[in-house]
């Protein structure tokens, strides 16, 4: 949407510069003709032409780096309001919107995708342990690993205290058991925080759809239902349901 918008807005900074200089252009070369008595026409307008350039240039060309700098900005906290401020995912809302906006896309009828809820385990054990700060710092390591899996197609957000929605695109169902099992694995760890260590793991729910049907409340209701399941089977392990064939993956 920002893009669009910078593109419209270039089209009239564009619009102005061309109707400014012709104004310049008129404006210099009466003044010219008349107060300084050149009767040579052709001359006249080669001076104005010229001095209306520079004088365009000179004014149009900071004020096109400012507003192009301005919109750099503008774009930049757009942005930011929707990323949680510690992990730099996207945020509930956020998520919510850059989903529909995939399914405004034609290509998202094609597409095979897999949504994952990945809780922390006993997340409220590491605040009582470690304290509060500690586990900002986990949250934060999270969100770092999350985004070093994710591609630029995936959606990846925070979905409120320690649970996280990621989406990925174009996952094949035979891929899923390996990519839940790398995730596991990547967020079954520790950090030092303050000389101490402190352990994370994280259970995931996964539900797998290779048809349009991506009714995100019932995605997030089936995901949620296997979230469930990992945490009562051992914690630490994801659970698979392929929603389209109605077989849930046995668990691994």
């Amino acid at each position: 949407m920002i893009k669009r918008n910078v593109k419209y807005d270039l089209k009239y900074i564009a619009l102005f510069f061309v109707v400014f200089s012709v104004i310049v252009a008129n404006f210099i070369t009466y003044v010219i003709m008349n107060f300084f008595g050149i009767p040579n026409m052709k001359i006249g307008c080669q001076i104005a032409t010229s001095a209306s350039f520079i004088a365009s240039v000179l004014v149009i060309y900071p004020a096109i780096r400012i507003y192009l700098k301005f919109l750099e900005i503008k774009q930049r906290s757009i942005e930011n309001l929707k990323r949680d401020y510690l992990t730099n995912l996207y945020t509930r809302k956020s998520f919510v919107d850059e989903f529909s906006q995939f399914l405004r896309d034609e290509s998202s009828k094609k597409n095979e995708l897999c949504l994952m809820l990945l809780d922390l385990d006993d997340f409220k054990e590491t605040n009582d342990t470690y304290g509060h700060s500690a586990g900002d710092a986990v949250l934060v390591e999270i969100g770092k690993r999350i985004q070093s899996i994710t591609r630029k197609s995936d959606i990846a957000a925070r979905h409120g205290g320690e649970e996280f929605v990621l989406v990925l695109m174009d996952m094949q169902k035979e891929k899923v058991f390996e990519k839940s099992q790398e995730i596991c694995n990547m967020l079954n760890d520790e950090i030092i925080y303050q000389k101490n260590k402190v352990p994370f793991s994280a259970s995931i729910g996964c539900i797998h759809c290779k048809t349009f049907d991506f009714d995100l409340d019932k995605l997030l209701r089936f995901a949620d239902e296997q979230l469930y399941k990992a945490k009562a089977n051992g914690k630490g392990r994801a659970e698979i349901l392929f929603y389209n064939d109605a077989d849930l993956l046995q668990a691994r």
